[in-house]
């Protein structure tokens, strides 16, 4: 039986091919009519990059920022090169479901850890399309003179997944219950209320 990090490290070493290799983008308009450089632009080091945090292989504020820069600099080249803004999701969309498959393929179907795995993907490809849609707009948060705080409220809002089977402080592990104590209701675990 696969643990969660065996997984995690297979996941994380795939990704990157698998989005170079997605036959949707090669096929499917607007896509079809760039070139295969063009056609994956930075998807795969984002996908990439979503995993690494994700999966908390590295998940350090560092790698948020460097999905974020990378994310943003993703969308600027998209708008660069015509798309439009949906794009953007389609093919994040593309992405969530080629590394889905592939995690199925090779791990089996729904169980506790693929569902894991692909929830905590799922959550870093969420942050990285926010980021993509930001930096599709760059220039018009450059003009505003928004855009040095733009990526860095996407990353305070991300908070690290905590990874299954590693310890977590004491007062977060055990389940808060409502008990008696005179004259008033507390929280097991506080001081009593005066």
């Amino acid at each position: 039986m696969s643990t969660f990090r065996d997984v995690s490290a297979v996941v994380c070493g795939r990704v990157p091919r698998l989005v170079q290799r997605l036959d949707r983008l090669s096929h499917t308009e607007p896509w079809s009519l760039l070139t295969e450089e063009e056609r994956t632009n930075a998807l795969p080091e984002v996908a990439g990059r979503a995993c690494l945090l994700a999966l908390g292989i590295s998940a350090s504020q560092d790698e948020c920022a460097l999905l974020l820069e990378c994310a943003a600099h993703h969308g600027f080249i998209r708008r660069g090169q015509g798309l439009v803004e949906s794009t953007l999701f389609d093919e994040l969309a593309f992405v969530r479901e080629a590394i889905w498959t592939d995690i199925q393929r090779r791990f089996g179907g729904e169980s506790r850890i693929t569902a894991e795995v692909i929830l905590r993907i799922d959550m870093a490809l969420t942050l990285a399309s926010q980021a993509s849609l930001r930096g599709y707009f760059r220039e018009e948060f450059d003009e505003r003179g928004l855009w040095p705080r733009v990526l860095a409220e996407l990353e305070a809002v991300w908070a690290p997944p905590r990874i299954p089977g590693e310890k977590v402080r004491p007062r977060m592990n055990r389940p808060l219950r409502l008990v008696r104590s005179r004259p008033k209701y507390r929280m097991e675990g506080e001081q009593p209320l005066v």
